[in-house]
């Protein structure tokens, strides 16, 4: 008796006179639509799911039907989603367990509490990983509608867990330039997110644009100029003479910025003396994580 029955959203207040868009649970996200009954005492456990169907009869709905579903509060003042559609003025659902059972409506869609890499960022390396978190405080969230997309591709086995967190690494490199990524997670009750954001892939790790410059080198100083595209976690540069004798090596602390930059040399050895005019080879290595590169080279100095 709907007359008689005290409403679950607000105390005190009978079904009858209820607002429609009442909505005081803990779940803000909810629109109290029609309170129901209670089923038993919350604190008996169902061995499996039960039919529950409802009556609504007359009642006025003034909330889309295909929002409106079938909700029970549970011990801990939650109302969990139990589904149900809306039909012809009746409304069917299987309880995962007992209480008070009332119908409610989610109009809001997931939100995104955490997300990396940042929109627009600049990543330093071309596998990033891809993560974050997602929040529904009203039905609750569809795992199994979750889908992530890299330029349009849809990346399969990505899924979201019972805390709303998803991780992807990616597996193959991404080309240098700037990459879209979307992702999209519906509610239980079929609010939908699509959320997108673009970051700047830095490209391969790479020795390509490492050159000494000016070459020839007429003067007091030449520069070794570099781009790795990514940092670099260890460089080693050694220079020699027609001979193979070491006249100047560099470690990774000579390197400013272990990703670009230049390296200045006085081209004296490593005993301070001027070098002398002639041709010379250098060799660089640089390391990150256990990829290794290797360049050879030459270069002229005439004073």
């Amino acid at each position: 008796d709907r007359n008689s029955l005290e409403s679950p959203f607000t105390t005190g207040i009978k079904a009858s006179l209820m607002p429609d868009t009442a909505a005081t649970s803990k779940s803000p996200e909810l629109v109290g639509v029609l309170p129901l009954e209670e089923l038993g005492p919350v604190s008996i456990k169902l061995k499996k799911r039960l039919l529950y169907t409802a009556d609504i009869g007359s009642e006025k709905i003034t909330v889309p039907a295909e929002k409106v579903h079938v909700y029970r509060l549970d011990s801990a003042g939650k109302w969990i989603f139990q589904g149900g559609e809306l039909k012809d003025g009746k409304i069917s659902a299987e309880l995962t367990g007992l209480g008070r059972v009332a119908l409610m409506s989610d109009l809001t869609e997931p939100v995104v509490k955490d997300l990396s890499p940042d929109s627009m960022e600049k990543l330093e390396n071309s596998l990033p990983e891809i993560k974050g978190q997602i929040a529904d405080n009203g039905s609750g969230l569809n795992s199994g509608s979750f889908k992530l997309f890299i330029n349009e591709t849809e990346i399969p086995d990505v899924t979201v867990d019972a805390s709303g967190n998803f991780s992807y690494k990616v597996r193959q490199a991404l080309p240098k330039g700037k990459h879209e990524v979307k992702f999209e997670v519906a509610d239980l009750a079929g609010n939908t997110l699509k959320k997108s954001f673009w970051v700047t892939a830095p490209g391969a790790f790479a020795l390509d644009e490492f050159m000494p410059y000016p070459n020839p080198a007429t003067g007091n100083a030449m520069y070794f100029n570099y781009n790795f595209n990514q940092n670099a976690e260890r460089v080693r540069l050694k220079v020699y003479d027609t001979a193979g004798q070491v006249v100047a090596d560099f470690d990774t602390y000579d390197f400013t910025s272990q990703k670009d930059g230049r390296v200045r040399w006085d081209m004296r050895n490593n005993n301070g003396r001027q070098i002398a005019n002639g041709v010379y080879f250098y060799q660089l290595q640089v390391t990150r994580g256990s990829q290794t590169l290797k360049k050879r080279g030459k270069f002229a100095v005439m004073r």
